[in-house]
């Protein structure tokens, strides 16, 4: 059923109850693995979306910029659409540092859980670090912080205002 786009399936689950914690009606979430995977090469999703300055997103499913940024959805390989045994590749990039800066590295990738996407091909090695973004020098940057309160000359601030 459906109400204010809230999705509510009724499932039928058999499971040991012997302390009897369960009764009948109780609401549960619920997590099913729909896959696994071993012995594999995993990058931070945070090193997908990762663009450094002035850099371009990648042509159509090749990765790189923000989602909806020339990320394409990725294509099914193997069986035809309708068959459940096919895997999505996605291709992308990472950045990993180098001498004279971040430098580009093309790979695929294949699954992920939501944090870490499985690499399925890329010149990237075991342990082998990837960008997932820059720290800011916020000294020199001349950003402040519109929410903090403003102080006055001699470094004090506010507070005590008078209620009327």
């Amino acid at each position: 059923t459906t109400v204010q786009n809230v999705f509510t399936y009724t499932v039928m689950l058999a499971a040991e109850n012997k302390d009897e914690k369960l009764l009948p009606g109780m609401t549960a979430s619920v997590s099913f693995e729909v896959e696994h995977a071993k012995d594999v090469l995993k990058v931070p999703n945070a090193a997908l979306r990762f663009l450094p300055a002035g850099e371009a997103p990648l042509a159509d499913n090749s990765g790189g910029g923000k989602r909806g940024e020339g990320r394409g959805e990725g294509k099914p390989e193997g069986k035809p659409e309708g068959k459940t045994d096919w895997k999505r590749v996605t291709k992308g990039r990472v950045w990993i540092s180098g001498p004279s800066g971040p430098f580009a590295v093309l790979i695929e990738t294949g699954s992920t859980d939501g944090s870490f996407t499985v690499l399925t091909k890329g010149e990237l090695i075991e342990g082998q670090e990837v960008i997932t973004g820059l720290a800011a020098d916020t000294k020199d940057s001349g950003m402040s912080n519109p929410f903090a309160p403003s102080r006055g000359p001699g470094g004090g601030g506010g507070g005590g205002g008078r209620g009327r």
